[in-house]
């Protein structure tokens, strides 16, 4: 399903970074999509690593598609969140 979702958002979104997270059965899974011109500065397996390390989550995938999964704790979230951003932008500057 996340998969999916991402696909249409890719669609939908161009040049765009996109962080999908979900909870079920006690384990959280990530999937993160980058824009192909994106990815040539920013991998999508190193952002994963940004927000995971802060969830709990571990994964990776080629520059423009990462995922992860784990017993991860997803209150942390926003915090992962806003730490991606930070790195986006070290990444782009």
């Amino acid at each position: 399903a996340m998969m999916k979702t991402l696909d249409d958002l890719r669609s939908k979104l161009s040049g765009s970074i996109i962080v999908l997270a979900q909870e079920g059965q006690g384990k959280i899974s990530l999937v993160v999509g980058i824009d192909g011109g994106l990815s040539k500065s920013i991998s999508a397996g190193d952002l994963l690593v940004q927000i995971g390390t802060i969830v709990g989550v571990k994964g990776g995938g080629p520059p423009h598609l990462a995922r992860g999964g784990g017993a991860g704790d997803l209150t942390r979230f926003d915090d992962a969140i806003d730490q991606a951003k930070k790195w986006i932008e070290e990444q782009v500057l």
